[in-house]
């Protein structure tokens, strides 16, 4: 982007699936060091005093484990934010000498001074509204994490010096909500083809509910919402979860006589392939996934064989200390931080049917929620949502499938 507007005056921008901008951002702009990390490069370090400053940055760093981690994985650290940022200069400046660089070619070397680098750049840009510092124990080890939880400032920046700039998604609703996100104002235009609606029935039955507590007495009828779907037409459908946990149970919960196949916590790039080729061979197949995740985005299924999506209540993400900073910061915090991507990912998932223009399918929301406004507003402009008893969706499904 800065060559762009450097050299040309006079350029427009164009944001593909701009409803990923903010993650995007935030992986360049957020960064993380370990303590597995330091160790590594402890082993092919050979100038003394880089070791030294890389022993006491790991001792600092388990102090605080220590000091912090104690009933909690994860913990702000910001009044030791200067003491860390200092350490990572006293680092930096021992490996600028010519000499050291030799020994900071290894792959493991280069990505962790990199890292350090990039701590180092934030600094220049922190504020309290924008970044904070936390240290966290997962699966035993230890890192510190620099965390974004407002990239709105940095994005308007990049995109300022462009003569326009147009985000588009299939995602974007509603629009004054990606507006705060991004840091950007702008005229929206929701475009929808005139058949859409006919093409795509959306059915919402409430009188499921998927919240935790309620999860282990709503199963079977889950289960039998996925029977009534598989046999109302040839062809296969997606199941959409939140989480790997709540597939698992549902999963246990299905007939046997049913096909199905579920997406699993590690897939290499075979099995993935393996898992869509499946789904795209039409046999009244359902494929078990989760929200957010490789089957639900960014992918094209045979709009022969996928028939519809069911989606299992909204995909709010757990709590976490960055999820809580990024809601205590704004009025919109909430919405930002777990209404907003919950709603992406449940949009995406629906998204995975009609992808043509004559293709036909069938979106199944099951939760109350997805009848409230904070959630329907939400909702694609061409979506027609029917409210729906759960003795009623065979009949509803057959009438869709029977019109031309």
């Amino acid at each position: 982007m800065r060559l762009h507007t450097s050299e040309y005056t006079n350029n427009a921008l164009l944001i593909d699936e701009a409803h990923r901008l903010v993650e995007r951002v935030n992986e360049m702009l957020c960064c993380e060091l370990s303590l597995e990390s330091i160790a590594k490069v402890l082993k092919v370090v050979e100038d003394r005093r880089l070791s030294q400053h890389l022993l006491g940055l790991s001792d600092f760093m388990t102090h605080l484990a220590d000091r912090y981690l104690g009933d909690t994985d994860e913990q702000d650290i910001s009044h030791e934010r200067q003491e860390f940022w200092e350490r990572i200069a006293e680092i930096l400046e021992i490996t600028s000498r010519p000499q050291v660089q030799q020994e900071t070619k290894d792959d493991d070397a280069r990505a962790f001074f990199f890292s350090l680098h990039k701590f180092m750049v934030a600094q220049d840009r922190f504020t309290e509204q924008t970044y904070f510092l936390m240290i966290q124990r997962a699966d035993g080890l230890i890192s510190i994490h620099l965390r974004c939880v407002d990239p709105s400032s940095w994005i308007a920046e990049r995109v300022e010096p462009y003569r326009a700039s147009v985000r588009f998604s299939a995602t974007l609703s509603p629009p004054t909500l990606f507006d705060t996100a991004h840091g950007l104002t702008s005229d929206s235009l929701l475009s929808s083809s005139t058949s859409l609606h006919e093409r795509l029935g959306v059915f919402v039955i409430p009188e499921i509910s998927t919240y935790y507590r309620h999860r282990s007495e709503t199963l079977s009828r889950i289960a039998s919402i996925v029977r009534i779907a598989n046999e109302s037409t040839e062809g296969n459908w997606l199941v959409a979860m939140p989480s790997f946990d709540y597939l698992e149970l549902v999963e246990s919960a299905l007939a046997s006589e049913l096909e199905f196949k579920a997406q699993t916590r590690i897939m290499g790039l075979e099995e993935r392939e393996v898992f869509v080729e499946w789904v795209n061979q039409s046999n009244r197949r359902i494929g078990l996934v989760v929200m957010g995740g490789v089957f639900t985005e960014s992918i094209d299924y045979d709009s022969t064989a996928l028939m519809g999506v069911i989606v299992v209540g909204p995909a709010i993400p757990p709590q976490s200390l960055e999820l809580e900073k990024i809601r205590a910061n704004s009025t919109d915090g909430f919405e930002l931080a777990y209404r907003l991507p919950a709603m992406t990912r449940v949009i995406q998932a629906a998204g995975r049917v009609v992808r043509g223009e004559t293709d036909r399918g069938v979106v199944i929301l099951i939760d109350p929620r997805f009848t409230r406004q904070a959630h329907t507003r939400y909702f694609p402009p061409h979506w027609q949502p029917e409210v729906t008893r759960e003795s009623e969706l065979e009949h509803q499904l057959a009438h869709f499938w029977s019109r031309s």
